[in-house]
Formats: structure tokens, sequence, C-alpha cells
């Protein structure tokens, strides 16, 4: 089983490139993917030129290496971004190795987050340092264990992914999940009451937003609830 391995730049190239070559032994790459932040600030300007000097340095007939950019000052943003850029790898198949041995700021934390959503890699290092207390190299490389994090019940994951880019009711919704149901009041009163229990609960713990038009409610995903949306497909 081949890898992807998506590593978050920083401004310390030698340890990055230290731990890519370590964790090669274990894990094979197929594909590297760089993480820099979006944002334009001075410190990523760094980062960006770091990245570009390691795509150089891993870039081989073997191997493709790509830069992407993700928020690292938005924590749901970036999550999200990121999910998005190995998802379609995940559906193919491959495996993600997540590398946080160079990275900063926020993307640490977004790492972790991922790591555990999609059941993917996630590794490391401890840096090794003089008597000065310069950085001369890696003392460990580590792996990091995810925590559990809260996963839905199959049943709200479907009516997320019914929700889609929004729906203009709870009918239109209902519908959309159950279309045979409109043969019968009966089963449609049901399915309805089904669905508003679902609806309420994704409400409250902020998955979904419902906004009101005219006489009926749309509902739209939140920043979360796009996130959630995207694991039931199957990461």
């Amino acid at each position: 089983m081949t890898y992807i391995y998506v590593v978050f730049i920083g401004h310390h190239k030698e340890r990055l490139i230290s731990s890519i070559k370590f964790w090669q032994k274990e894990y094979a790459p197929s594909k590297f993917i760089l993480i820099v932040g979006q944002e334009k600030t001075t410190g990523e300007q760094k980062a960006e030129r770091i990245a570009k000097e390691i795509q150089g340095a891993l870039e081989t007939p073997l191997f493709s290496v790509t830069i992407e950019k993700i928020s690292k000052l938005d924590l749901l943003k970036s999550i999200n971004q990121l999910v998005k850029i190995i998802l379609p790898f995940k559906e193919d198949g491959y495996k993600i190795l997540l590398n946080v041995s160079g990275s900063l700021r926020i993307f640490t934390v977004t790492a972790l987050t991922v790591a555990h959503l999609t059941e993917s890699e996630l590794v490391s290092v401890i840096p090794r340092y003089d008597e000065d207390f310069n950085e001369i190299g890696v003392e460990r490389h580590i792996k990091i264990p995810t925590l559990p994090l809260v996963r839905l019940k199959p049943e709200k994951y479907n009516v997320l992914s019914a929700i889609g880019s929004g729906v203009e009711s709870v009918e239109s919704l209902v519908l959309k999940i159950s279309p045979d149901c409109r043969k019968d009041e009966g089963t449609y009163k049901s399915e309805r009451g089904r669905v508003n229990y679902y609806l309420s609960s994704l409400e409250r713990s902020g998955f979904i937003s419902r906004i009101k038009k005219g006489k009926n409610a749309q509902i739209q995903f939140t920043e979360l609830g796009e996130l959630y949306s995207l694991i039931g497909r199957g990461v």
C-alpha cells in the first residue's frame, strides 16, 4: 500500500527532509503534498520559499510533489480545506500520512483533527539541541496517536448528505431522503417526524442552520456540518 504524504511546511527545512526520509522506510510514498498557509504574512513567505526548495529536492520521475494552501488562522476552514484535498485520494484507496515535524501555529491542531476524522497516520519529531540550545538534528521520530472525537450516527450522516448544497424546506428534505413516502400520508408524517428529530439535534450541535424564507425554513450547513458531510461520504 502506498501513501500520500501531506507535509506541513514551517521554517525547518532540514528537520522536515530528515523526517520524510525516515518515514519513507515504513510508509512507501506515492505523492507528496506540501501545505503552506494561504494568508500572506512575512513568516509564510519564508515557508513558501522552503516549500519550493523541498519540492525541488523531492520531485523525481517516481513522485509528484505539489504545493497546496490552506488557512492557518481559521481552524474549521483549514480542516475543511485539508479534508477536501485528501478526500479524492482516500476514495481512490490511498493511505494518508500527515507530517507535522515542522508545522506552524494552527496546522498541528488541523492535522490532529483530520488524522482522526480520516483515520490517517500522524507523525512528528523531537529535535536535538546542542549545549547552547541550537538545533542540530532530530532526536526522535514519533507517531502521534489520535484522540477520539464525536462520530455521528449513520442516520445523521444520511440527513447531512441529503442536505447537500442546501434545501428549501423540511418537506423537500423528507422527499429527497424517502421519495416513496409521498404515496402514503401516514408514512410521510412518520418520516417527517424522524427527519425533524435529527434536524433539531443537528441544529443544537451546530451542524446546520435554518433560515426563514416565507412559510418555510431553508436548511444549510455550517462549517462544521460541511466537514461532517464530507466525512459521511466514506473518508
